[in-house]
């Protein structure tokens, strides 16, 4: 099929499963196994189109479509996928399979290496993926042996089988006799990789990774990360090898002699958005990336394995890729004095203390003041309140506290799927605040307390004893001692009909303002409220 009639295709299929009319389809930027197009439409918007080879699996290409949207969950720079008019990720039709993801305006690859802030760019977004990627349904970070994850005893026989084969058939054009020398460089060097490779920790870090971070499918835009790009399906993977891949990369390490400090950053801007990765492990980066590619023949088996994938494209990203880890493995271990791993590879060099993080003391006063703070202080309030205000009882206690614990128990799942589609940061603002809101709410609309007026008449009737006490009655004081109505407000009237009796009139301890709220103080001394000998009825 020619060029011509592969773009009339694209257009085809892109009206037919996409409902985008385009105006225009040319050949875009090929990739080392796809051949890409780029179409813009009516609107002139630009779409990446990628059209696979007849031979490749789709259900492993779809599943890598799939982790590119579950990346972008995570707020990964993921270009976004268009999928058919059918739901689908992948169109087949005319002899040809293609995707469509929106095409990333103004940007370019990271084939130039890095510099500068993109240092600190590419280690944030790397981790920020990782990060993401670990919560992918297919399985969580799992530790794994060193020695399976850098087997260079495996990639020892794989290369000399390599060296074998060509051997046996030597190579017919220019790809293929510098596949052999670099694999026999290779060879050569493997006794200074397992020197080196003797330092790693017992087990290494093992999770979902993107699966072909090269700098072909880092996308930037200036010094910032614009998209990644071409997943691969999901795999537990090393992701010191993946981060070690890309800022190590030959056009970076071979053309910038500062590249220890740059990986430095790199790293501290990796670790900054991804903590959970230990730091023992970061440390290992260069290490575990050239032990990783010891036990890789890619893509110096294509000749022999695969010929017709020898592209121009593929050479163009081969001959640099296999060269750093034959040059940078010793001279990562001539260099092991670099910010990295100054002080035999001391954490602290990559680990400041985190007070010096404004972001971090901002979070924790935010979370320990206001938060955290009032999530206790209305965790034992509420009780309490319910119990003297409220005089509930200790069954009712129970269902309040049952109750409080419920919605948690209830929506965290489906809350925490929801949650991971959006910012974490916004969510704790807004939570916080609305529930500020509703705390300062429940304070404006709460009634002042009404004044106990058994208060203020126990407060008289005291003053009426002591001046009995002090005129010689002498029944007043065993009175007082075993009167029971001071816990009984219903009991309040009486006290003031005692007093009314034995001042003869209007006690002083008695208002008469009072007597539409207790009619019963000016009873008749023969009244229902006052017994012989001048107590209330009922003592």
């Amino acid at each position: 099929m020619s060029a011509q009639s592969d773009v009339m295709v694209v257009a085809g299929v892109l009206a037919l499963h996409y409902c985008i009319v385009p105006t225009d389809v040319c050949e875009g930027p090929s990739g080392t196994a796809t051949s890409n197009y780029v179409a813009r439409d009516g609107d002139g918007r630009r779409w990446f189109v990628k059209s696979y080879p007849e031979h490749v699996g789709l259900d492993s290409e779809r599943r890598a479509l799939e982790l590119a949207e579950f990346a972008a969950l995570g707020e990964v720079p993921v270009p976004v996928m268009r999928r058919t008019l059918d739901g689908n990720l992948i169109a087949v039709d005319g002899g040809m399979a293609v995707s469509v993801a929106a095409f990333a305006e103004g940007a370019e690859t990271a084939g130039d290496g890095l510099y500068g802030a993109r240092w600190g760019a590419v280690g944030a977004t790397v981790g920020q993926l990782h990060r993401t990627l670990a919560r992918h349904p297919d399985g969580p970070p799992r530790r794994a042996p060193s020695e399976e994850i850098c087997d260079v005893q495996r990639g020892r026989q794989l290369l000399e089988r390599l060296l074998a084969r060509y051997a046996k058939q030597p190579p017919s054009f220019p790809f293929g006799p510098w596949a052999r020398d670099t694999a026999q460089q290779r060879l050569d060097e493997l006794p200074a990789t397992t020197t080196m490779l003797e330092t790693l920790p017992a087990t290494l870090a093992t999770q979902i990774v993107h699966g072909d971070l090269s700098s072909l499918n880092l996308i930037l835009r200036g010094e910032s990360v614009a998209a990644v790009i071409d997943f691969r399906p999901p795999a537990h993977r090393s992701p010191m090898w993946e981060l070690g891949r890309i800022v190590l990369d030959p056009r970076t390490v071979l053309g910038a002699p500062d590249w220890p400090a740059g990986l430095a950053t790199a790293v501290a801007a990796y670790q900054e958005t991804n903590p959970a990765m230990p730091v023992e492990d970061l440390l290992t980066v260069p290490r575990a990336a050239a032990g990783y590619l010891a036990g890789s023949g890619y893509p110096l088996s294509e000749p022999l394995d695969d010929p017709p994938a020898v592209t121009p494209e593929l050479e163009a990203y081969g001959r640099p890729a296999t060269r750093p880890w034959v040059c940078c493995a010793p001279a990562w271990t001539r260099r092991r004095r670099c910010s990295v791993t100054r002080s035999a590879d001391s954490p602290a060099q990559l680990q400041p203390s985190l007070w010096r993080h404004r972001n971090f003391r901002t979070f924790l006063i935010g979370q320990s003041d206001a938060s955290v703070t009032g999530s206790s202080i209305s965790s034992m309030v509420i009780p309490v309140i319910a119990v003297l205000e409220l005089h509930a009882t200790t069954s009712q206690v129970a269902w309040l506290a049952f109750l409080g614990l419920l919605p948690p128990a209830v929506l965290a799942l489906h809350a925490g799927a929801l949650a991971d589609r959006h910012s974490k940061q916004r969510q704790m603002i807004i939570g916080d605040l609305v529930s500020a809101g509703a705390r300062r709410l429940g304070r404006g609309r709460r009634r002042a307390p009404r004044p106990c007026p058994c208060a203020a008449d126990r407060a008289r009737a005291d003053d009426a004893g002591r001046a009995r006490d002090h005129a010689g009655d002498p029944d007043s004081a065993a009175a007082r001692l075993s009167r029971p109505w001071l816990a009984d407000r219903d009991r309040c009237g009486a006290v003031r009909a005692v007093g009314v009796r034995r001042g003869g009139g209007h006690h002083p301890a008695v208002d008469p303002s009072d007597h539409h709220r207790f009619p019963h103080a000016g009873a008749d001394a023969g009244g229902e409220h006052v017994a012989d000998g001048g107590r209330p009825a009922g003592l």
